[in-house]
């Protein structure tokens, strides 16, 4: 049959071929454990394309002794909360708890080959893991995984056109990614820094500028039966900075207990960790140009000093989240910003010209970025048929 595997290939577990390794953490009660030379990866620092970001820390030669240190070659897949996540290491290192490791026998398993077999198990670990709240998949199960072993010849052979197909994927995603912080290093080249006011601009306040959480006009009559955009948190995407895939609704679903917004109104999430993980957008192609929402957004709207594109991008600054991080209010796990600490906000105003010309760009390189989205998504979809093919068999 089409599914089965060719003859010559077996399903062998993963503790057949690989040394399996839990990550530890060193005791953070002794500071002579950290500090040193040895990156401590976690979750964190694995990235969706597979590469490893740099550590935010490091162990020494006492810390690393406490651990197990891994070797070039090495796969890392994450294991308890987020599954599936995958790395290859590119040098020795250690992990924490959360990482499942397999050092393979390169005898038999070529590591770029198995590394791209792993980044097909999530659906897999998913459903080994037992319903609690925090997913976890032990060393036990982990090791019991079988992945397909066609000849080392044959495991080169796929991961070399795999790893062509996804350097096609990777470099849209860096196009984004520059698109990004080419937008950032505009809006700072236009402006100056926000924070010292590098340009002296006048300043106002939140408050003098917006308004802020603005109630439906008197003069705007709904029908209880018209339909307006709704969008919950999960809506808004904070690496596009806008809103996907909001829901349908009457305006008698949505006319009590919702936050009110209209196209051009800038969204910014208050409650922790969406505010902090950068959850803003600028409501457009609302439905009838009317949308309600999570109570759990603030809502900007301009007025005839600043622009959307203006306000977002001040407000999609990291200083600005820490500042207003720093004035939450409310229990832990239920902090929000609150509505005073904008309307006392100062910022920079700058000539409305150069905020239109900057919005003028704004929407360009959206453009642009949508057209690149579009692309990865064509691409990712590819990559997954091939990759499936290529696990079958069939390439």
């Amino acid at each position: 049959m089409k599914n089965q595997l060719p003859p010559k290939w077996q399903q062998i577990p993963f503790k057949e071929v690989a040394e399996v390794v839990t990550g530890t953490t060193p005791s953070k009660k002794y500071p002579a454990f950290y500090g040193g030379n040895v990156p401590f990866i976690t979750p964190a620092e694995l990235c969706d394309n597979g590469s490893i970001m740099k550590a935010s820390t490091y162990l020494s030669d006492a810390g690393v002794k406490k651990a197990r240190l891994l070797p070039e070659d090495t796969i890392l897949v994450t294991c308890i909360g987020t599954l599936g996540k995958v790395g290859i290491t590119d040098q020795p290192l250690v992990t924490n708890q959360q990482i499942n490791s397999l050092i393979f026998d390169k005898k038999v398993v070529f590591p770029k080959y198995a590394y791209f077999y792993c980044k097909t198990l999530k659906p897999v670990l998913e459903t080994l893991a037992p319903a609690t709240t925090i997913p976890i998949i032990n060393k036990s199960k982990f090791s019991e995984i079988r992945i397909p072993l066609p000849t080392l010849s044959e495991q080169k052979h796929i991961a070399a056109i795999l790893d062509k197909a996804d350097a096609i994927r990777s470099k849209r995603q860096q196009a984004i990614k520059l698109a990004d912080e080419f937008l950032r290093a505009t809006f700072l080249d236009m402006f100056g820094d926000p924070v010292t006011n590098s340009k002296g601009w006048k300043q106002r306040k939140f408050s003098d500028v917006c308004i802020i959480n603005p109630k439906p006009e008197k003069n705007v009559k709904f029908d209880r039966s018209s339909f307006v955009s709704f969008v919950p948190m999960a809506c808004v995407d904070e690496k596009r900075g806008q809103i996907m895939n909001s829901e349908e609704k009457t305006y008698a679903e949505v006319a009590k207990g919702y936050t009110f917004f209209k196209n051009r109104d800038v969204l910014m999430a208050k409650i922790t960790p969406c505010m902090e993980n950068g959850k803003a957008a600028i409501a457009e192609n609302l439905i009838n140009g009317f949308g309600f929402g999570s109570t759990e957004f603030h809502v900007l709207r301009p007025e005839s000093e600043v622009t959307s594109e203006y306000i977002f991008s001040f407000i999609n600054r990291e200083p600005f989240r820490l500042e207003a991080k720093s004035r939450f209010t409310g229990t832990a796990g239920q902090q929000r910003v609150p509505t005073s600490f904008l309307k006392d906000y100062e910022i920079p105003i700058p000539p409305i010209g150069l905020q239109n010309k900057f919005s003028t760009f704004f929407k360009k390189i959206r453009k642009i970025r949508q057209k690149s989205e579009l692309l990865i998504d064509k691409n990712a979809y590819l990559f997954s048929s091939l990759t499936q093919k290529a696990f079958r068999g069939e390439l």
